[in-house]
């Protein structure tokens, strides 16, 4: 079986970008992971989207007026990206394709507004690009040093996580579809090279904290769940007003004890929503 970049390269990813191939499970799984996106949006100035593919969050970032970098490692996702960019006369300086994985971090690190506001730019892995990464374990180290923000969004290891996302991977045409388990993952493969895994809580818990990476867990919908960095933990809160992200199990207390995995707070986290006005952008359109 070849490496998960072959299975992007050779086109079979291109699949995930169609919406009409969604089941119920993974379009509610969209659908919270943009509310996560929203709720966090009041305090960022700029979103880095790591696997980004086609820029699955470039529009919202516009609609939203926030900074954007999309990096993926497929050489077409990235030009097709940098190709919208110019045709809707985007500024470059704030809207931005890189090829590459996570070393292209350092190179948005870099970018002086990032580097006088990390706090304020949030990196997102979307819809299971993490779990679609070769090296999952080497990103987790590579986190520690770019000290950004991040959100983490992949799915719960359950039995009927597990079913719903090989009934989606079934619509999307892969054939031979297998679901293989062991002590750390649950994953789902095909004969076109697809390998999607998802981790367990206590093996990622463990991961993080060898990399000294305080983290929260958070389950969101029916078969979502969200690695999301410490420093975020007081917006929390903002997800139990909406049922369909998060559902408290009955008779948990309500304190942050009911996420999976809780981490003790970091103080230098973002400032709570609303505390601070949003730098405002101004989006050029072409005449």
């Amino acid at each position: 079986m070849g490496t998960t970049v072959a299975f992007y390269q050779n086109g079979y990813g291109d699949r995930f970008i169609d919406s009409s191939l969604f089941n119920d499970e993974v379009a509610a799984f969209l659908r919270a992971e943009e509310q996560i996106l929203n709720t966090l949006a009041p305090s960022m100035l700029g979103l880095i989207e790591v696997g980004c593919m086609h820029g699955r969050y470039l529009q919202w970032a516009i609609e939203n007026r926030k900074r954007y970098f999309g990096v993926d490692v497929i050489h077409r996702y990235i030009q097709n990206g940098r190709r919208t960019i110019a045709r809707r006369c985007l500024p470059v300086a704030d809207y931005q394709f890189l090829l590459g994985g996570v070393e292209q971090l350092s190179t948005v690190v870099k970018d002086p507004h990032v580097h006088a506001h990390p706090r304020q730019y949030l990196m997102l892995f979307p819809f299971n690009s993490f779990g679609n990464m070769d090296y999952p374990e080497e990103v987790i180290k590579s986190l520690k040093s770019v000290n950004l923000q991040f959100v983490i969004s992949s799915y719960q290891t359950t039995e009927y996580a597990t079913s719903a996302r090989a009934e989606y991977y079934a619509l999307c045409g892969y054939e031979n579809l297998q679901i293989i388990r062991d002590n750390y993952k649950v994953g789902v493969t095909s004969s076109e090279g697809l390998r999607s895994y998802a981790f367990n809580p206590t093996y990622l818990m463990r991961r993080f904290r060898e990399s000294k990476i305080p983290v929260v867990l958070v389950p969101f919908v029916d078969i979502g769940m969200a690695c999301i960095s410490a420093g975020l933990a007081e917006l929390l809160t903002e997800y139990e007003a909406v049922p369909t992200l998060y559902r408290r199990p009955s008779g948990t207390p309500e304190t942050s004890a009911a996420f999976v995995g809780k981490t003790t707070h970091s103080s230098n986290g973002l400032a709570a929503v609303g505390a601070r006005k949003e730098q405002e952008m101004v989006v050029p359109r072409c005449t």
